[in-house]
């Protein structure tokens, strides 16, 4: 009710409800009571919510991000820019990340422009993951067509090309993906990001083919039974034919290959 009514509201009661939380909040704990402030989005609890939301102890500020239904972004107050960017590197991505996949369509158009004021291409790529998780395209279009150069390729090797809507944005992820498959030297890499292309990709099998039949494949890794498995789930052909490949040059099969 707070959050729906009227500033001439808030001001009738602002004076008994600042004093219930302040008698019901223990400072430093993510509490009922701040559940209670964040569902309220109302600023004048930035002091008490600001210092949780931003903490650099994750044990506090994840269930501080995550209390309430909807997390109101205005509960932080005035000049979030300037504070978002005092904070460290870790903090703000969490902070940034979980603004856009836990507030309403104002966190999500929040967390994007500070996500394309912010210079660090992991927190950018972050932001976006969130994003596209709830299918915000606008926004994920927006803050890609203004990251930077790093950040598209962190997002190429996450995917994403054949969910997003927008053309310009979808080919440009595709040709850095492609770029990154040609560039690889890393035969579980390679594999991994094989994989999530779709059949009718070209060279995609054979690809997958030498990247099983590379002697650098860690055949006694954990890493690599999973990587086969996963292949396998998606192109077995490529599989069988790396598998004969290896055997060919006399290589080690990887230990699940009787699977």
């Amino acid at each position: 009710m707070i959050y729906r009514s009227s500033t001439a509201v808030w001001e009738l009661v602002r004076a008994e409800i600042m004093s219930f939380v302040d008698r019901w909040h223990t400072p430093g704990h993510a509490d009922r009571a701040v559940r209670f402030m964040i569902t309220t989005g109302r600023p004048e609890f930035a002091p008490l919510v600001w210092p949780l939301a931003s903490s650099g102890n994750s044990q506090i500020q994840l269930p501080t991000l995550r209390s309430a239904t909807l997390f109101r972004p205005s509960v932080l107050g005035p000049d979030l820019q300037k504070k978002v960017a005092a904070l460290p590197e870790d903090p703000r991505e969490h902070l940034l990340a979980l603004i856009a996949s836990e507030s309403g369509v104002d966190g999500m158009e929040l967390a994007t422009n500070l996500a394309l004021a912010d210079q660090s291409p992991k927190i950018q790529a972050e932001v976006i993951q969130y994003l596209q998780c709830r299918s915000a395209d606008r926004h994920v279009a927006r803050l890609l067509k203004g990251a930077l150069d790093e950040t598209w390729a962190l997002v190429a090797k996450r995917g994403y090309s054949e969910e997003i809507h927008n053309p310009e944005v979808a080919t440009r992820l595709q040709a850095e993906r492609d770029k990154l498959v040609r560039e690889s030297t890393d035969p579980l890499q390679k594999i991994g990001m094989l994989v999530e292309q779709a059949p009718t990709y070209a060279g995609r099998d054979s690809a997958i083919a030498d990247a099983i039949a590379d002697p650098a494949f860690p055949v006694k890794d954990q890493r690599g039974g999973s990587s086969l498995y996963l292949a396998y789930q998606r192109a077995p052909a490529a599989v069988l034919q790396g598998l004969k490949k290896r055997l060919e040059q006399g290589l080690d099969l990887p230990f699940p290959a009787d699977d």
